[in-house]
């Protein structure tokens, strides 16, 4: 059980986390990438999370996922990210504040993500077109959420990537014990609809607003927390677009293509 380089969540933690494995979490998959040293264990401190936004020259930037870039009064957010069911893991909108929420991605036989640029558009009435980065989880790929209260593992989330190829992320949770004041329950009924399209979800959500940030997450249907960018000078300097830098503390995990020639090749 590792942690991830030179970040602040601690082995200390991922030993405990593995110590505390329970006996409820009773799917395979989820109790092997639970206990396995080939596994990374992370939170929002180790590992802040980024957004990724589009210039108006079409160009693709690193912000910070849950500031407002929009005009005073012209938007309440200006992102999804900063809005439920997207701003917290689900359900806890209420009570996060008494919930602790730890993380762990397991990666089958240390295959990397494949990180790629793929072709967008703003749509009507602009239509501007651009390049965002999106990842391809290897088959078997195992992401989790452990959330706590007072010390205590009350729920255990996890999305496992299909080893048939076909895209497909299937959910699980397992729960124990009381939730604290404030768990929505029914915030949590239809994990699945809410990863599997991102960005038209919120469009759903309301189309009239002025949506100026992607929702995170790097392939449909996986978790919206994790990502493979270069943090720091996004949250030290929130209010500035950032070129697209890759997190070297991460480079075991992911690789990056481009398209050459019809294939795609490792940069």
């Amino acid at each position: 059980m590792r942690a991830l380089s030179a970040l602040l969540l601690t082995l200390t933690l991922a030993a405990t986390a593995a110590a505390e494995l329970p006996d409820w979490v009773d799917v395979p998959a989820v109790r092997h990438a639970w206990t396995s040293d080939a596994t990374t264990w992370y939170d929002d401190e180790s590992l802040p999370q980024v957004a990724q936004r589009v210039k108006p020259d079409g160009t693709t930037h690193l912000v910070d996922p849950f500031r407002n870039p929009g005009r005073p009064g012209e938007d309440k957010t200006g992102t999804p990210n900063a809005e439920n069911p997207w701003r917290f893991t689900g359900g806890i909108d209420d009570c996060h504040d008494v919930v602790d929420v730890v993380r762990f991605y397991w990666r089958p036989e240390g295959k990397p993500v494949r990180l790629y640029q793929a072709d967008g558009t703003t749509g009507p009435p602009t239509n501007m077109a651009y390049k965002v980065w999106r990842g391809v989880y290897p088959r078997g790929a195992v992401l989790g959420e452990v959330l706590k209260t007072d010390g205590r593992i009350f729920e255990v989330r996890a999305r496992i990537k299909d080893e048939d190829g076909s895209s497909t992320w299937h959910t699980h949770r397992f729960e124990d014990g009381a939730k604290p004041t404030g768990y929505d329950a029914a915030a949590v009924t239809d994990c699945q609809a809410c990863h599997e399209d991102i960005g038209k979800h919120a469009l759903r959500l309301d189309p009239r607003r002025k949506w100026y940030i992607f929702t995170r997450g790097m392939e449909r249907g996986g978790a919206f927390h994790q990502h493979f960018f270069e943090w720091r000078k996004v949250h030290a300097q929130p209010g500035l677009f950032h070129p697209v830098e890759f997190n070297a503390d991460l480079a075991e995990l992911y690789e990056v293509l481009t398209l050459r020639n019809g294939e795609w090749v490792t940069q």
